[in-house]
């Protein structure tokens, strides 16, 4: 697609906040246009970057632009945090961590771990 403004309004709408911001940010360095910090404001809110849409809007107040649209999104977004998204399941196997220390060429720590999984089955089975 083109990067322009109604492309980036386009992804917003189908909830391509990614690839919107991404044309955004190339429209901005070109333009000081409101209309493209607006919808970066959208596009910040919706990949959860809480504390830059808050900054933007704010930026946005003071040059007195769609006041009452800012305002409805600083509403929500004001007591959220940027969101860090993380991996649930950090609860390895022994031979999982084995496997990736002997993928990498770490061989001691490869041994260690496997070691750890022999004694925790050689406990499972007394």
């Amino acid at each position: 697609m083109f990067n322009t403004l109604t492309a980036a309004k386009i992804y917003l709408k189908q909830g391509l906040f990614k690839e919107s911001l991404d044309i955004l940010e190339n429209l901005e360095k070109n333009s000081d246009d409101l209309n493209i910090k607006f919808y970066k404001v959208i596009a910040l809110e919706g990949l959860g970057f809480f504390k830059r849409a808050k900054e933007l809007c704010y930026f946005l107040l003071e040059k007195n632009f769609q006041s009452d649209e800012i305002k409805k999104i600083l509403e929500r977004i004001k007591d959220k945090d940027d969101e860090i998204k993380t991996e649930k399941n950090l609860d390895y196997t022994e031979d999982e961590i084995a496997k990736v220390y002997e993928m990498i060429g770490d061989y001691e720590n490869a041994i260690f771990w496997y070691t750890k999984k022999i004694e925790f089955l050689k406990d499972k089975i007394r």
